[in-house]
């Protein structure tokens, strides 16, 4: 049951991120702190086999990947700057992701206003008021396990990044 949920959680992360962002390549990222970088075009499948991820193309299998020993799957767009990097670069960052008991939310010159936890239809879960503070820590361990956004917010600006809780 666990892989079938992980299942969903990652084709649904992939739809998103296809679809949103209209992703050119695919950042594989390891828990040994390894990652393995796939062009889209590139690739005729992903699909998902007794707990692994298979990129495949023109049906020769490029490489299989547990599920257990991946961290996360980034998608880079046609701007040519991935997700990771543009949340860093917008001074808005959150780790660890996947988390299980505590997000660590950092904010570069957060001028007030409020971090919310949403579940992933956009419902507010948690919600946390900031005083210009740069680094923020919420428990999260009483979420279930799945796809949810972290959103900042204040008078100036709304931030949102999407992380996963196990």
């Amino acid at each position: 049951m666990k892989n079938k949920a992980l299942k969903s959680i990652i084709v649904l992360l992939l739809c998103f991120s296809f679809y949103g962002i209209q992703a050119q390549s695919i950042y594989v990222n390891k828990s040994d702190g390894t990652q393995t970088t796939y062009n889209l075009q590139d690739l005729g499948s992903i699909t998902f086999n007794g707990g692994n991820i298979n990129f495949t193309a023109n049906a020769e299998t490029l490489s299989t990947f547990s599920l257990n020993e991946l961290t996360s799957l980034t998608f880079k767009n046609t701007s040519g700057v991935d997700e990771n990097s543009l949340s860093e670069a917008n001074g808005f960052n959150v780790y660890p992701n996947p988390v299980n008991n505590i997000l660590n939310i950092e904010l570069k010159n957060a001028k007030g206003g409020y971090v919310e936890i949403l579940n992933i239809t956009g419902q507010t879960i948690k919600t946390t008021k900031i005083d210009n503070t740069n680094n923020v820590i919420i428990e999260v361990s009483d979420l279930s396990k799945g796809v949810y956004l972290c959103r900042y917010n204040n008078e100036e600006k709304t931030k949102t990044i999407k992380f996963i809780k196990n």
